[in-house]
């Protein structure tokens, strides 16, 4: 315990030891600054480039519609010859049920539109011609948008639509039942002019179609003739595709997304899918139980400089947010603060383990460098010192060290040549007296 060895590198080690905690400290939060700047960059692109890919398929539903509407409006405004009883007659058929639908005679979902008049509806020549025209354009249109829109369609105010799903023959499985009414739906009622008095293109919220089993949420534009709401018209876009993709792609372990609408009713949320389906897709976060979820609305909604980046402090995290563009939906990534920490902390483990075992390395090489140079010098200093006492005045060190343990064993060579001229002249000056 004695050892001065021993209390140097003891005193080395722990020296070094508080260095290597200190400078790994001060790096932890340097680290944690630099994996925050750099995961918020890379979470910032990720939301950029995202929601451009989202909002591809919106501009493009916009774009149909202008191109229909006008397409539509000219068409009635201009008719044809055609004998519109005997066109309808040649391609519906009144079933049993009372509702009116295509004859199953050469008639395939697949390529074709299909027509669903309910029970109620008053078929007569304006429904008719109406009923023809429609089917044209959608027929002609609705193909050729399929690989963008699961579907195409015309709701007709008096309950009725042509509409072409090639993946499902949704005309043909609408319920016959007199409560039914494709007017009820979300996708219809905020297209009349009660609703929609610009009588612009709108975005539903997410629905559920009952035909198609699907969650879905429509682009719809209400079409005019003659100051008459004569059609809607709509594409489908099927939420499920938009949630998968939310819930499968992060940009980082750790983070989710979600989206919602700027007037906070609730599009995706990884765990809050069955309440948004139990409300009928129309979870409003302002009213919810969710003090979390509402923070994140306020931040996203009181952003007036469009910040992508969103510090949440309330709840440690960031908020990565870009608004989809047509339907005014917002898409957001939640980066929590805790693996930011983490990563940099895991960085920061690594370094002191480094840090670890290099004092360890060192510690073994100054210890092997103290025993050579300092405790084995010193060793035979202490067995000379021994030596002279007992009188053994023949010692033998290393002189040819050119450092202070060199001079010292000279000058020790020099003391015991002393000693032994003066016990010579002490034994020689006793010999002469007597």
């Amino acid at each position: 315990k004695a050892s001065l060895t021993r209390r140097t590198l003891l005193t080395l080690a722990s020296s070094i030891g508080v260095v290597i905690i200190a400078t790994t400290t001060i790096g932890y939060f340097r680290l944690v600054s630099s994996y925050t700047d750099k995961t918020l960059e890379k979470v910032k692109k990720y939301v950029t480039l995202r929601t451009e890919r989202e909002r591809e398929i919106f501009s493009l539903a916009m774009d149909d519609h202008v191109i229909f509407k006008r397409a539509m409006l000219d068409r009635l405004q201009t008719g044809n010859d055609l004998n519109f009883q005997a066109e309808f007659d040649r391609r519906t058929v009144r079933l049993p049920d009372g509702t009116i639908r295509n004859r199953p005679e050469g008639f395939d979902y697949r390529k074709k539109p299909g027509i669903f008049l309910g029970k109620n509806v008053t078929v007569n020549a304006d429904m008719q011609r109406r009923v023809i025209h429609y089917s044209d354009l959608i027929g002609a249109y609705g193909p050729a948008w399929s690989n963008r829109f699961v579907n195409t369609y015309l709701q007709i105010p008096e309950n009725g639509i042509v509409i072409y799903f090639p993946t499902q023959p949704w005309a043909q499985q609408a319920p016959s039942d007199p409560k039914f009414r494709v007017t009820d739906d979300e996708s219809f009622y905020i297209t009349n002019k009660t609703n929609n008095p610009e009588r612009k293109t709108v975005w539903t919220g997410i629905y559920y179609d009952q035909v198609a089993r699907a969650w879905m949420a429509s682009c719809v534009t209400p079409i005019d003739f003659q100051g008459r709401h004569i059609a809607t018209f709509g594409h489908d876009i099927l939420i499920g595709q938009l949630r998968d993709r939310a819930f499968r792609d992060h940009p980082i372990a750790g983070t989710y997304n979600i989206v919602f609408r700027r007037d906070g009713r609730l599009i995706v949320h990884p765990d809050l899918i069955s309440q948004i389906q139990q409300g009928a897709g129309k979870f409003d976060i302002a009213q919810s139980n969710n003090p979390h979820l509402k923070r994140i609305f306020e931040l996203v909604k009181n952003n007036p400089l469009n910040n992508v980046i969103i510090d949440n402090p309330q709840h440690d995290e960031y908020l990565a947010v870009q608004n989809l563009g047509e339907p005014d939906w917002f898409f957001v990534t939640v980066v929590p603060k805790s693996i930011l920490a983490q990563q940099a902390l895991e960085a920061a483990r690594f370094i002191l383990f480094l840090g670890i075992i290099s004092l360890l390395v060192e510690v073994a090489i100054v210890a092997w460098i103290l025993r050579q140079q300092i405790a084995r010098p010193l060793t035979d200093f202490m067995q000379a010192t021994e030596s002279i006492a007992a009188g053994d005045l023949n010692i033998e060190l290393d002189t040819t060290r050119q450092d202070e343990l060199g001079r010292l064993a000279t000058l020790f060579h020099s003391m015991a040549r002393q000693v032994e001229a003066r016990e010579q002249n002490l034994k020689q000056a006793e010999a002469e007296a007597k």
